[in-house]
């Protein structure tokens, strides 16, 4: 994909690649969630990067993320949502607006069990830990992975009580591969999270802050 940019500096022509090929040998949305985790554990630093879990939760049991990143006092919920499309705009547009609502629920859901206490959690380095997320501030990030989203989706409302960030997966890679490093992807998720942009317009924001910050 190539996006323009207007930058005060003038006008930016920036390429951003296709999301990494997904594992052929596990099912789709597995290999999803896989992907985002490899992407966040290969560019970023794997300490950071935690397996979601199972746990109870009163008579029943409860996801914790489908992956975690905790870098310092602030935790990210990160939720993976795969579709393969079906040629019908409507449809996918359908899809892409109701699935991103189920993801921001099942966050918020997760937030609410990490801030009951702590919790083992496994890092990409295979170390467990106890996470204790009452002392965490806690954002999400809803990821999309659709390899041929419609044109003109609407943008995901912003929530105070449960902020979050919704991108394509190809975003997610984007922003590791340019920042190489998960502290640095927290604090630009933390920075934009407040100020949501149509599905797949994060690197055209990217690269309008980064000229700007220079």
């Amino acid at each position: 994909t190539t996006q323009i940019v207007e930058t005060p500096a003038g006008v930016l022509v920036r390429r951003v690649p296709r999301a990494m090929a997904l594992a052929s040998d596990i099912e789709p949305g597995e290999a999803a969630e896989e992907a985002v985790h490899d992407a966040a554990a290969i560019w970023g630093l794997p300490d950071f990067v935690y397996r979601g879990r199972v746990v109870g939760v009163g008579s029943g049991v409860r996801e914790v993320g489908d992956n975690l990143l905790v870098v310092g006092d602030v935790g990210v919920i990160v939720q993976v949502k795969r579709r393969t499309a079906s040629g019908d705009a409507e449809r996918e547009r359908g899809w892409i607006e109701k699935n991103a609502q189920t993801a921001l629920s099942q966050a918020r859901g997760s937030i609410r069990r990490l801030n009951l206490g702590p919790l083992e959690l496994t890092n990409a380095r295979g170390r467990t830990i106890a996470v204790d997320g009452s002392k965490l501030r806690w954002l999400s990030a809803i990821i999309i992975d659709h390899p041929s989203p419609p044109p003109d989706l609407p943008i995901v409302s912003y929530d105070a009580a449960a902020p979050a960030v919704v991108m394509l997966r190809r975003d997610w890679d984007f922003l590791f591969d340019q920042l190489r490093s998960t502290h640095a992807v927290v604090q630009y998720l933390e920075r934009v999270v407040a100020d949501p942009v149509e599905l797949g317009d994060e690197p055209a924001r990217y690269y309008r802050l980064a000229p700007a910050d220079q």
